[in-house]
Order: structure tokens, then sequence, then C-alpha cells
């Protein structure tokens, strides 16, 4: 304050002490300089991060509250990320403002919107609508979205997500015909078929594969079916007088390409250099995760998130593995296992217990990530 006053006579000793950072403490995080509104947000976001298992340093904490203090800004929403100091601050903000959005928003707000947090649906990553220009196919693609993400469970949302991309396809292709497909009730089957040539012209050329172009049209058809099933063609609805021929039949749908030979097993040479190198991969989780992997076939995702006690013994005394199938989110499914495995598995537990030696068991996971355990 005796530097502030000998450089500035006459400085406001009140709006001084708002506008000076606190002097840092070892292990505390000033939020004093807060609005009383962003106070909370930050302190409800690092809550929900922690709760999470997140770690948060509080060197970052500490520059994003000084950020957010120098904004002074009425919501954390409202904070400018471009003119946070460093990249751990910027990515601190933006994980603690969409824990406070998502507390107060619902579904039902979030369909209002063109860009869709899917954390409001209970799935992971975002829904962009921003791609389809017209109004009414617009409308009709988040009603849809809204129905069928329920329907589905762990990643199944990118089906969702692939379906509203494809229909951003179609719309590029309506918005080239006199009045860029505005009004449903001009379209016509020559319009499908205009979708259609584009994009075996674009596979022609070499810009999207046969999986692409077929995968397009099966989300378009997925929706436009919807528009029907929904009744969102009739009068007072987004789509109503939507032509009965404006549909992409089995018909239309191109053909898989057959996958090549051999198949996306990894080649013998591979696997016998890979086997011979196992006891150079480091850290032991990681040689352990290669080693299930190689033994049981199973998908990446369903190794990582084994739990601690996922070996057991069937009836004979056999090692069975339990895992859970997320993609058919089938869960404890029980497969057995070699002894060999079982002892790669029986000595990655031996580790991890001894790593976290204070947590029960069941709160353990047999692959301990890096990042988030508390």
């Amino acid at each position: 304050w005796r530097k502030a006053r000998s450089a500035a006579p006459g400085l406001d000793a009140r709006a001084w002490e708002q506008a000076e950072p606190p002097v840092a403490a070892s292990g505390q995080v000033s939020l004093r300089r807060l609005p009383p509104l962003v106070a909370v947000q930050v302190l409800f976001g690092l809550w929900r991060r922690t709760t999470d298992g997140a770690k948060t340093a509080e060197t970052t904490l500490r520059v994003a509250c000084r950020a957010l203090a120098g904004q002074q800004v009425a919501t954390i929403g409202d904070c400018d990320i471009s003119r946070v100091p460093g990249e751990n601050a910027r990515a601190l903000i933006r994980v603690l403002a969409r824990h406070v959005r998502l507390a107060v928003t619902g579904p039902e707000s979030e369909q209002a919107r063109d860009l869709w947090d899917l954390g409001v649906f209970g799935h992971r990553g975002r829904i962009d609508f921003t791609g389809i220009t017209q109004p009414w196919l617009r409308e009709c693609a988040k009603r849809w979205a809204a129905q069928d993400l329920p329907r589905h469970r762990g990643r199944g949302s990118c089906e969702v997500r692939n379906a509203v991309n494809a229909v951003a396809r179609l719309s590029e292709t309506l918005s080239l015909r006199p009045g860029r497909g505005d009004r449903p009730a001009e379209l016509t089957r020559r319009d499908i078929e205009g979708f259609l040539n584009r994009l075996g012209y674009l596979e022609s050329a070499g810009t999207i594969s046969r999986y692409r172009r077929n995968s397009i049209c099966r989300g378009a058809r997925t929706v436009l079916d919807g528009i029907r099933v929904l009744g969102l063609d009739r009068p007072g609805q987004p789509a109503a007088g939507l032509p009965a021929d404006v549909v992409i039949s089995v018909a239309d749908i191109p053909a898989r390409a057959e996958p090549g030979e051999p198949g996306r097993d990894l080649p013998a040479e591979i696997m016998q250099v890979l086997c011979a190198a196992l006891g150079d991969l480091e850290p032991g989780g990681f040689r352990t995760a290669v080693q299930v992997a190689i033994d049981t076939g199973r998908r990446p995702e369903e190794i990582v998130s084994l739990p601690l006690d996922c070996l057991t013994r069937d009836r004979d005394g056999k090692a069975v593995l339990v895992y859970d199938n997320r993609k058919a989110a089938r869960d404890r499914r029980r497969l057995p296992v070699s002894e060999d495995t079982a002892a790669v598995i029986t000595a990655q537990q031996a580790r991890v217990t001894a790593r976290f030696a204070g947590t029960p068991p069941g709160e353990l996971a047999l692959l301990p990530t890096p990042l988030r355990n508390p």
C-alpha cells in the first residue's frame, strides 16, 4: 500500500484493496476478490471436479481465480478465456464453467441451442446442428435426436451425432436448389437423387470412402424416417407438407465395400515382435493391459475399466475374468482365462494394493490412471 500510494498520491484505499491480488500463501487460494456468485460457482465446480476424481493444483486454481477477479465477471461463464494466462488455468475455468452450466441446465433448455452439450443428456461430447442451414430441417433433427438419445448407452451417442452430421450433408445439397430448401413442401424426389449423386461423385473423387458414403446415406435415411414416425410432416409441424417421396430407401444405399484380405488382425510377425518385447514395456500397468488384451481379445475400453477384483474362480477352480461389455451395455460378463493370464492379473492387483494401501479395495481399479486418483 505504501508503494502504491507513493506511486499514485490520492489513490483510493478501498479501490486498491479490491484490485490488488492477495499475497500467495502455500496451501491457500483466496476467493476474496471474486463476486459472491462467482466464488460460489468456483467452489461448486471444484467440488464436482474433485468428486469425479480429478486433481487440481493450487497454483492453477490461484491463477484462474486471479483471472476471474481481474475481469470482474458477473458469472464464470462470462469469462474471456483468451485473456487468462496459462493453458492449465484456461482449461480449469472451462471445466468449472461446464459443471456450473450443467447444474442449472436441463434437456428442455439445451434443445433450444444449436450446439448441445451431451452431458445434459447423460452422454459425453457434443452435437453440432449449425451445419443444418434450413430452419425446419434443423428443428426436425433436434427433435429426432432428443427422442433417440435416451435409447443409447455408453458411446452410443456417436450414432446420433453421425446421423445429425449426415443431415448436415443433405442440408448442403438442399441449399444449392432454388429457395435453398427452406420450404419442405417444395422438395421433390429429384432433391434426394441430387444428394445421392453428389455422394457418389465425392466417393469417385476420393473425398470420402465407400464406408463413409454408406454411413451418410444411412444416417440421413434414419432422420428422414424419424420425421415421419414423429409426425413432424403433419400440418403445424416443422416439416409440414414434406412430400412422401422425399425419402432414402434401402435400394438407395450403396453396399459397403468388402473388407480387404487379410483381416484387421495384427500380422503374425508383428505379434511375435510384440510378445518378445513385453518384458520391456513400462510401466507395469501398461504391460499388464497389453498382455490381457492379447490373451482375451477384449476391447481397450473394457480392459482399462476393469475393477481390482476382476478375477474370480468358477466351480471347478478355473480362472474367470469378470468385465463389462461397454459397447453392448452388458455388465458383469464372465470370460474363462488361462492361468498365465490370471497370474498377470494377480501380480497387477498386488502392485495396485501396495500403491494405494489406504484405499478400500472396492474403490480401486486394476489399471489406475495417473490423472484421476485422489
